[in-house]
């Protein structure tokens, strides 16, 4: 049951850290963060949970309490962590009465036994010392009526119930990714960033290579280039509205690279402009352009199955 939470937090953390849904939370530092301590929070209080359920019972009575005092405690604040794992992802989530009763007993053994204060109502708790086992101890807590009862607290039993509803929760937190995912791709995936380019894109640039190698061409070669930048600039476009850019540090590599070769082109073919190149150069970089365009079509095409699948 242990393994379980184990995989759900890996879950979340594989759907937080793809680049889309990254750069769009770690814009927000504080929500960043909280969200990363919060799964942190999560598998360091299961392996000390898990630890208590399994390990072997110390026969020095102050360890017993550090034990109990410490169980209590990484029960409390795992279910924080959850409740601030569904907030930084701006998902709604409340926590059920299993989990709330072990809160409130937590409060009464060890998170505030001396005065506990509901309204104008106080009440103190006692851990009885000659009753303190591995699967629990009887808490004596005053009432606010002066009369005493005792609870025989089963933490074997609480364990359980924890983790039994924080699995079920963290699924839930899992089932809302995993829903919001199907529902962003559905949205565009009747529109493949493949289609942007035209089956003439050959010609495209053949027509550029004829404008370097014939000054007769020139004019065919600098409307072609700008052809290619504006289907590149459509594309950037399209994959902002998606948020794959500039989140997919990838591409953002890949389209500035072809994006500074068709400018350096542009300014070679337009007379106006004052460009760098000579015929040679800007023959290498129609080649780097048509080479880069086909790195790109691959990933594109990579996007376009993820998207359909």
């Amino acid at each position: 049951m242990f393994k379980e939470i184990t995989t759900l937090e890996n879950e979340i953390r594989n759907f937080i850290n793809t680049p889309r849904h990254q750069y769009n939370i770690i814009r927000d530092n504080k929500r960043w963060n909280q969200l990363c301590s919060s799964l942190d929070i999560i598998g360091d209080t299961t392996l000390a949970i898990e630890s208590y359920y399994n390990g072997k019972w110390p026969s020095d009575t102050g360890m017993q309490y550090l034990l109990i005092y410490g169980l209590l405690q990484a029960i409390f604040i795992q279910q924080d962590a959850l409740k601030h794992i569904a907030e930084a992802l701006d998902i709604d989530l409340e926590l059920d009465a299993e989990l709330r009763s072990i809160r409130n007993l937590r409060n009464d053994s060890i998170g505030h036994p001396t005065k506990r204060r509901a309204g104008e109502k106080q009440t103190s708790h006692f851990i009885s010392r000659m009753s303190i086992h591995k699967d629990g101890f009887t808490l004596m807590s005053s009432t606010i009526n002066d009369s005493t009862i005792f609870r025989n607290i089963d933490l074997i039993s609480i364990i359980e119930k924890q983790i039994k509803s924080v699995k079920f929760l963290l699924s839930q937190v899992v089932k809302e990714l995993k829903d919001r995912e199907k529902q962003h791709k559905e949205k565009y995936s009747h529109m493949k960033l493949m289609d942007i380019f035209p089956q003439t894109m050959s010609y495209h640039f053949s027509k550029v290579f004829e404008g370097i190698h014939s000054k007769h061409n020139k004019t065919s070669g600098q409307i072609n280039i700008e052809c290619i930048s504006k289907l590149y600039s459509k594309l950037k476009s399209e994959l902002q509205v998606r948020g794959e850019y500039p989140a997919n540090e990838v591409l953002v590599y890949e389209l500035d690279e072809i994006d500074y070769a068709i400018g350096e082109l542009i300014k070679y073919f337009d007379e106006s402009k004052s460009s760098k190149l000579n015929d040679k150069d800007a023959n290498i970089f129609a080649h780097f352009v048509e080479r880069k365009h086909e790195e790109i079509v691959q990933i594109l095409k990579e996007i376009d199955e993820k998207y359909s699948s």
